[in-house]
C-alpha cells in the first residue's frame, strides 16, 4: 500500500502486523517509521524485535537477529550518533556466522550502513573498504538491484572526494539500470544523487528533472526524509540556475518537512537557502 501511494493505509496495516506478529513485522514497521522521520518510535519498534532474540528460547547468532540489532544502530546513525552506530553495526556483523544467500544479503545491508557511518565521521578509507566489500559480495550474487545500492554508496563517497567523473559514471549506471522498474527508495536515492552530481559539475538545470523524479517517488512512498532531501537539492539546483521563485518554493517546502520531523539541521540548511536567494 505504501509503494502504491497509500501510506496511511500501509501504516495502519504495518502497525497492526507489528502488534500481532513477531520481530520481522516489528522491523518492517520500524523501517516505515524511520523513513517517515519518527525515529523515537522506530527505535522502540526495533527494541521489541531485539527483545525477541535476546530471550532464552531464541537464536541470537542468526541473520534475523543481526538485522534487528543493525536496524537499531541505523536509528542511532540517523540521529547523528555515528560513533555509537559503528560499534553496533560491527557487533551485528559478528552474529552472522552463516554464509547462505540470506545471510549474505543481511551482511551487505549492514555493510552499507556501516560505510555510511564511517563516511559521516570523515573516515573515508574505512567507508570505501566497507562499500567495496558489499559491492563485491553483491556482484557475486548477480542481483542488479542490490549492486545498484552499492554503486549509489560509492558514488556518494566519490562526490565527497570531488571525483565527480567517477561519481557520475556510477550514478548514471544506476539510473539506467533501474529505469522501467517499479519505483523504490533506491530509485529516489539514485535520481537525487545524479542531481547532486550535475549541480557539482556546474550543470544545475540538468539536475532539476532528476531531483523532481526523486521528489515524486519519495512522496509516493511516504518517505519524509527522502522528500526533505529532494526538496533541498531542488532548491539548490534552482538557486544555482537562477530560478529564484522555484528555489524559494522548494526551500520553504523543505523547511516545513524538516520542521515536521524535528530535524533542526535540515531546517537550518533550508533556511540558509532562503536567506541567500539573491546571491
Amino acid at each position: 500500500m505504501v509503494d502504491l501511494g497509500q501510506p496511511e493505509v500501509g501504516r495502519t496495516n504495518l502497525q497492526d502486523a507489528a502488534a500481532l506478529g513477531g520481530p520481522a513485522e516489528q522491523l518492517a514497521y520500524a523501517r516505515f517509521l524511520a523513513r517517515h522521520g519518527e525515529l523515537d518510535e522506530a527505535h522502540a519498534a526495533t527494541q521489541r524485535a531485539i527483545d525477541h532474540y535476546t530471550s532464552a528460547d531464541s537464536h541470537l547468532y542468526s541473520p534475523p537477529a543481526a538485522e534487528a540489532f543493525a536496524a537499531q544502530a541505523g536509528m542511532l546513525r540517523r540521529q547523528g550518533r555515528n560513533v555509537d552506530a559503528i560499534g553496533r553495526f560491527e557487533h551485528a556483523l559478528t552474529l552472522l556466522i552463516q554464509r547462505d544467500p540470506y545471510a549474505q544479503k543481511v551482511r551487505c545491508r549492514i555493510l552499507d550502513e556501516l560505510g555510511i557511518a564511517h563516511q559521516n565521521i570523515g573516515d573515508l578509507v574505512s567507508a570505501r573498504r566497507t562499500f567495496q566489500e558489499s559491492l563485491d559480495l553483491r556482484r557475486n550474487s548477480g542481483n542488479a538491484s542490490d549492486v545498484c545500492q552499492s554503486l549509489v554508496n560509492l558514488a556518494r563517497l566519490e562526490v565527497g572526494m570531488e571525483d565527480l567523473e567517477t561519481a557520475a559514471s556510477y550514478a548514471d549506471e544506476v539510473v539506467s539500470t533501474l529505469r522501467g522498474t517499479p519505483p523504490t527508495a533506491l530509485h529516489a536515492n539514485a535520481e537525487v544523487l545524479v542531481a547532486q552530481v550535475r549541480l557539482r559539475q556546474g550543470r544545475p538545470e540538468d539536475g532539476v528533472p532528476y531531483a523532481e523524479r526523486a521528489l515524486s517517488v519519495n512522496q509516493q512512498i511516504a518517505s519524509r526524509r527522502g522528500e526533505a532531501i529532494s526538496l533541498y537539492v531542488l532548491a539548490q539546483c534552482c538557486r544555482a540556475a537562477g530560478m529564484r521563485r522555484e528555489a524559494e518554493g522548494y526551500a520553504r517546502a523543505c523547511l516545513e518537512v524538516n520542521r515536521a520531523m524535528g530535524d533542526e539541521k535540515g531546517e537550518q540548511r533550508a533556511q540558509w537557502i532562503l536567506d541567500h536567494l539573491d546571491e
